[in-house]
């Protein structure tokens, strides 16, 4: 069965090489020599910072949500390959090094697991030398001094962060000032280009319904691809199959989604912005500049009124955004890349491509891509031993190199390439739609640090939500809190130092 994007390999392996920088380095070959990190021979194997290191046995205890939630970076002996290449990249780290890792597994419930960590580690009982957060909740606690500053000589160890395993430009927008860092994030931990935001559009629906899906995909590359598009192409393939008068989760539609925190990404993709990074590493509150105000209207217009659009709560018992467009029935789908390897979607009988979330409109310059919350970031909580940085350090970094060279090709080779095939897309093209993706890649500050910051980011999806057309009026209620808030924040920070 042909499926789309056989191009998408290489750039995928691109991708994974370079993600971590504002100016994206040309891969070397001591990055990618190795499929299996044993395969190749010495004379082609650059050494690694590595070689030559033997902790001599060194428990190493990471502290993680439970197995099941994990798996992305426990692995599975024996598993799916993309499992199994985690588990065999785990595996060569702990040989290389001589070390043995253990793993503190918690709740897979995320706030618990983080609750329940950071209290032992405010309580300087925790017997973890890394831990595992989330982007949402766990980078909540970082104020109250749970995690080191890995920027800091004392904790640095054989971390390389300008390295392009690392996602240097992330980490960096989620600190305040320029020599404060509390969270690693690259091809060590779940791939930050997992969870970014992506739409899908089913080639099948188009060409059946609206015509050559080819000038659709030209339009996208051409920066044409926007709200105001995406808006008329749902209004013209709606069709009420249920016959009851109303958009339903039953009809053919433009797209399903979740009403709330999909609005809060689908804003920041069309350029919405709560709080600017400055030069200086200081922050400015932007959540009332006139531009926002224009995006939140027209998501509004878009979530609450639009036909062929179907919204939903969080709640509901179907997932009606992936169901109906597996199903054939939706021509769009507003998710994550993640996504792509979901089962549901790699068996659906329909072809599709994957493609940067929609522009506010054509006059905004680039496509941007958020990031959801659920992938995972290393800390090193400062109730560690500084005995243990080296071999911490040094098991991070040699993880995230590792991954790089087995995992991520494993994920967007082996398990995807029978659905990265086509013949409604070529192969060059499919590989620079998913690189429109990765270019747009960055988070917000006030997003990481919302709950922080009195939920400065989710307000206009909780407004979205509850169908409350009011965002000025919210911001102009709140916006003295949110300074407040965030001056809160910098005195926090100020005193880790």
């Amino acid at each position: 069965m042909k499926k789309i994007i056989s191009a998408i390999l290489a750039a995928i392996f691109v991708i994974a090489a370079v993600a971590a920088c504002t100016k994206p380095e040309t891969p070397s070959t001591d990055d990618t020599t190795a499929k299996t990190g044993d395969e190749t021979t010495e004379a082609e194997r650059v050494p690694r910072f590595y070689d030559n290191l033997d902790f001599e046995g060194t428990t190493v205890t990471v502290a993680s949500r439970d197995a099941e939630t994990t798996m992305y970076v426990l692995g599975e002996d024996g598993g799916d390959v993309v499992f199994a290449s985690i588990y065999q990249a785990n595996e060569l780290v702990n040989g290389r090094l001589n070390i043995d890792r253990q793993y503190q597994l918690g709740s897979s419930d995320t706030n618990r697991f983080t609750v329940d960590i950071t209290t032992q580690i405010l309580a300087n009982d925790c017997t973890a030398d890394t831990v595992l957060v989330d982007q949402y909740y766990g980078t909540t606690y970082a104020p109250q001094g749970c995690y080191a500053n890995i920027c800091s000589s004392d904790y640095k160890g054989y971390l390389d962060l300008d390295r392009n395993w690392w996602y240097k430009d992330y980490m960096d927008n989620i600190t305040i000032g320029n020599d404060t860092g509390f969270f690693l994030s690259g091809d060590a931990s779940p791939s930050i280009f997992s969870w970014a935001s992506c739409s899908f559009v089913n080639l099948n629906f188009y060409e059946d319904v609206i015509g050559d899906p080819q000038e659709f995909l030209n339009d996208v590359e051409a920066g044409k691809w926007n709200l105001d598009v995406l808006l008329e192409l749902s209004k013209k393939v709606y069709l009420d199959l249920d016959e009851d008068e109303m958009v339903t989760g039953a009809d053919r539609l433009g797209f399903a989604v979740v009403r709330g925190q999909s609005a809060m990404f689908a804003g920041i993709c069309a350029g919405m912005k709560f709080i600017n990074h400055n030069n200086d590493g200081s922050y400015t509150i932007v959540v009332d500049r006139e531009q926002n105000y224009d995006i939140f209207s027209k998501l509004y217009r878009l979530y609450n009124e639009a036909p062929g659009i179907y919204t939903y709560t969080a709640g509901a018992n179907e997932k009606y955004a992936k169901k109906t467009f597996c199903e054939g029935r939706s021509l769009f789908m507003n998710e994550y890349i993640l996504t792509t390897w979901d089962e549901d979607v790699r068996s659906m009988e329909n072809e599709f491509a994957v493609l940067p979330r929609p522009k506010f409109d054509e006059n905004q310059e680039n496509y941007i891509t958020a990031l959801q919350d659920s992938f995972m970031l290393y800390t090193l909580p400062t109730c560690m031993s500084l005995s243990k940085v080296p071999a911490t350090t040094a098991m991070i970094e040699a993880q995230a190199i590792i991954n790089n060279e087995i995992v991520i090709p494993s994920i967007f080779d082996t398990a995807l390439k029978s659905k990265y095939r086509s013949d409604l897309v070529d192969f060059e093209q499919a590989s620079r739609l998913i690189e429109l993706v990765r270019s747009g890649i960055t988070t917000d500050f006030g997003v990481v640090y919302n709950t922080n910051l009195d939920y400065i980011a989710t307000m206009m999806g909780r407004l979205i939500e509850n169908r409350k057309n009011a965002y000025a009026s919210d911001v102009a209620g709140n916006i003295a809190i949110y300074q407040e808030k965030l001056n809160d924040l910098f005195l926090a920070f100020e005193q880790l130092k």
